[in-house]
């Protein structure tokens, strides 16, 4: 009776999985609409503290054939020559999560400085308190 107790442990051992999830939380949600503070940028990074949590992003300029609308999203950007008409600014929170590319106010300058443009205007929307659907959608559907 032992050994058979013995071999259906073994055997049930290797038929059930035991799933091993990890979850973060960061307090960061489509709740979070207090305007950030203590924000600042160099070069195409900027940073943050929403919430009171210390939040890091990148800038980048895209070009697209219709101007999105403040709190626009995209997954994927093409990127663009920096002497290109009319670049669109995309903001992303990478630490301490990945959120999706996110248009704040979109006017920005073509150029090589775009990219540092983008990010002064990453972070003028993040101290806005009316851009409240910037930050509902920068904090949306994060991912790790």
């Amino acid at each position: 009776m032992k050994k058979h107790l013995i071999i259906a442990g073994i055997i049930c051992t290797g038929i059930i999985q035991t799933t091993n999830a990890a979850y973060k939380c960061i307090g960061l949600n489509n709740q979070s609409r207090d305007a950030c503070t203590s924000v600042s940028s160099t070069g195409e990074s900027w940073s943050a503290t929403c919430s009171g949590i210390p939040i890091r992003g990148i800038a980048m300029c895209d070009h697209h054939t219709d101007n999105p609308e403040m709190g626009s999203t995209t997954e994927n950007l093409t990127l663009i020559n920096t002497s290109a008409p009319t670049p669109i600014c995309w903001c992303k929170m990478i630490s301490p999560a990945i959120s999706q590319w996110v248009s704040p106010i979109t006017t920005v300058s073509s150029g090589s400085n775009c990219p540092y443009f983008c990010a002064q205007n990453c972070i003028k929307t993040l101290e806005n308190r009316s851009a409240e659907l910037f930050r509902i959608r920068l904090f949306s559907n994060l991912s790790d």
